[in-house]
């Protein structure tokens, strides 16, 4: 950038999180669609028509998160307003902002778990603690996100790896993430939200890696499995993340299970409270923090099938690049509608010889979803 001073344009937590990057005294203000007239952090907030008036004197960056940076960039294309993004500039410049204890702990990881096998585990309405159990038996590694926690008072298993992105799940679940027993890392998002700074200058230890993240455009990064000891190129479920830091590892075969990929389009709306989506129950509290996401980040009426678009192809291209690398994904997950990955019942998956009995009756989930 030639100019002296920016304009942001995003005012939630990614363009927080750019003011930071770029420095209070670099930025003149934001500027946003939804929050004008709002000051953020001491910077006001201006509408679109403002910007257009003072657009040649100022630099202006992009900090937005998935579906808003598609269409915001778009808007500003439309209107002859030139920008560059905050995601190019971090992944350029981030690096610095890593610390070298974690990029060095986390690059011992690349490659070093050839001839494994590891079960990623999901928080989806089928996931069932003998399966937990049976995979652990098996001696297959598992890594598991969110609030995995929650079945732990019902089985002995535990597992190997633990990865957390959303900022409300990392407050919620920050006793866990401090704990040092049992597990051997944690990966956990790295935020500049109020409420998780407390927790990143108090409470991290050595088991927890956090890594800093961005999202970049699939038509124009290929960034997936590139070195993720710096920077992880996120994008719409913890999944995603969890299968770059396997694929990182070396890991031959990499199992799914609990990762139904069924939730109904309400959930990505603004009405979805109520609706179960996981394999506990949400709490009132948990509700409304899953509330105020959604408000923060639903602004098209079609967001459901944007998302499902969207994750539909990042799945598919982490299964063309896990071909190609002679990496096995296979889907053991009962029921559900991920259907990408290879499917296979988990019994004939462990004991191949094993067929399933006729009078098994067919797994349905608390959703209605059935095989």
């Amino acid at each position: 950038m030639t100019h002296n001073k920016l304009i942001i344009f995003g005012a939630g937590t990614t363009g927080i999180e750019a003011l930071r990057f770029y420095g209070k005294r670099n930025v003149h203000c934001f500027a946003d669609n939804f929050r004008a007239g709002l000051i953020v952090d001491g910077k006001e907030v201006i509408s679109i028509k403002e910007l257009l008036k003072i657009k040649e004197n100022y630099g202006i960056i992009v900090a937005l998160f998935a579906t808003n940076y598609y269409q915001v960039t778009k808007q500003l294309s439309e209107l002859g307003i030139k920008f560059e993004s905050y995601f190019e500039d971090f992944i350029r410049y981030g690096k610095t902002l890593v610390s070298s204890r974690l990029t060095e702990k986390v690059a011992t990881l690349r490659n070093s778990c050839g001839g494994k096998k590891i079960c990623l585990v999901g928080n989806g309405p089928s996931l069932r603690t003998q399966d937990l159990e049976r995979l652990q038996l098996a001696g297959i590694e598992t890594m598991a996100c969110n609030l995995i926690n929650k079945i732990f008072n019902k089985t002995d298993w535990r597992p190997d790896y633990y990865c957390c992105f959303e900022d409300s799940l990392i407050v919620q679940n920050k006793d866990y993430i401090t704990n040092d027993i049992d597990t051997k890392l944690k990966f956990v998002k790295y935020s500049i939200q109020n409420e998780v700074k407390d927790f990143y200058n108090n409470y991290i230890n050595e088991l927890v890696i956090m890594f800093h993240y961005f999202n970049p455009e699939p038509q124009k990064y290929n960034d997936l499995y590139e070195d993720i000891s710096n920077i992880i190129g996120t994008r719409y479920t913890v999944m995603y993340i969890m299968l770059k830091i396997a694929l990182y590892c070396g890991y031959d075969e990499i199992l799914l299970i609990g990762v139904d990929n069924t939730m109904p389009p309400t959930v990505h709306t603004k009405n979805f409270v109520g609706v179960k989506s996981h394999f506990y129950e949400e709490d009132a509290d948990e509700l409304e923090k899953r509330k105020a996401i959604m408000n923060s980040v639903t602004k098209l009426d079609n967001y459901y099938d944007f998302y499902q678009n969207e994750l539909n192809r990042d799945y598919l291209r982490i299964k063309e690049y896990a071909e190609n690398r002679g990496t096995k994904i296979i889907n053991v997950t009962r029921g559900g509608r991920l259907d990408i990955f290879q499917r296979m019942d988990l019994d004939s998956y462990l004991v191949p010889e094993r067929k399933p009995l006729i009078s098994e009756p067919p797994i349905v989930n608390s959703m209605g979803y059935g095989d």
